[in-house]
């Protein structure tokens, strides 16, 4: 049997004790758990547990169903397991499967693996020219104002760098338009804080990629925290729905929308975890939003999957 590979090993550090409900959970989690749930030294306690719990009940549902119960009793998230330690929560396991303890312990090893092989996929930086490579998103919180010609997105966002000796982030913009538009328009970006544009260009129609020098190299672990303002075409071509897509997980999105008071759409519903551009049918398809009488909503996203939209859509 192949030995276990580095991934494997962190997920075997979680399993001890009192698995994932130890005191000591974070100084626990290596480097790929981190970045898998994107924690930072910044982050409370209880914010450390409810990414890696939410993270791995998350994984173990990959898993086929004897992986799945033998991960979840190995990481203390299966209530039906009695035991505060490891040892009396693989004899539950082992009397549940009919099989010894080392039989147990071989299946929950397994599902390790296979956890390991997700992560790795998760966490691996991506060959694409597109995807950010030394870094990732941790928070982002973004406010777009509808309610002036041309609207304004207002971003803040909180980076984690995954390697050494980070000093830009090449970052992408994206204002899809409508077949019919026929302005000269262009996305715009202007720096407010933590850091500053040396080059941009746009990539395709609808499409910006501005490079950010920052004020100083970051290294593995290192948090960053910079601002931008936005802006592209005239509100009456903009098509109806923000979304952020990551191409990386990405722990926090906090969005606000505010609309002309004057002007509020019949209806505004969620967009949690869609595939991308499925939002071009602009039919209902999520949680139905309220609206307040000033034209503004507030929304809350955790643990972005990569490559799946979320936001707003409204008609």
């Amino acid at each position: 049997m192949a030995p276990p590979s580095d991934t494997a090993k962190e997920l075997q550090e979680l399993r001890k004790g009192r698995g994932l409900a130890a005191d000591d959970l974070r100084d626990r989690m290596g480097p790929r758990l981190r970045a898998l749930c994107a924690v930072t030294e910044a982050d409370t306690a209880m914010s450390v547990r409810r990414s890696i719990v939410l993270k791995m009940t998350e994984l173990c549902e990959e898993l086929d169903e004897d992986r799945k119960l033998a991960a979840r009793v190995a990481f203390g998230l299966a209530t039906e397991a009695p035991g505060v330690t490891l040892e009396d929560r693989m004899i539950w396991l082992a009397s549940f499967m009919r099989k010894d303890p080392k039989t147990a312990i071989r299946r929950v090893d397994s599902a390790f693996r296979m956890l390991a092989e997700m992560i790795d996929e998760l966490t691996a930086e991506g060959a694409s020219p597109f995807t950010p490579t030394g870094w990732y998103n941790h928070t982002v919180r973004s406010i777009l104002f509808m309610d002036r010609a041309v609207p304004l997105l207002r971003e803040e966002r909180r980076i984690i760098a995954t390697t050494d000796g980070v000093k830009e982030l090449d970052i992408y913009f994206s204002a899809p338009r409508p077949p019919n538009f026929d302005g000269s328009d262009r996305i715009t970006v202007q720096p407010l804080y933590g850091g500053e544009f040396v080059a941009d260009e746009q990539t395709a129609p609808g499409y910006a990629k501005f490079t950010m020098k920052l004020p100083q190299p970051l290294n593995l672990g290192d948090a960053h925290e910079y601002g931008v303002e936005l802006t592209s075409y005239p509100r009456e071509w903009m098509l109806p729905y923000y979304e952020l897509a990551p191409l990386l997980p990405c722990a926090h999105f906090y969005l606000r929308v505010k609309f002309d008071p004057n002007d509020i759409p019949a209806k505004v519903w969620r967009l949690n975890g869609v595939p991308r551009f499925a939002t071009v049918d602009f039919k209902p398809s999520g949680e139905l939003l309220s609206v307040d009488r000033l034209g503004e909503l507030a929304i809350e996203f955790h643990g972005l999957k990569p490559h799946l939209s979320y936001g707003v859509q409204w008609q």
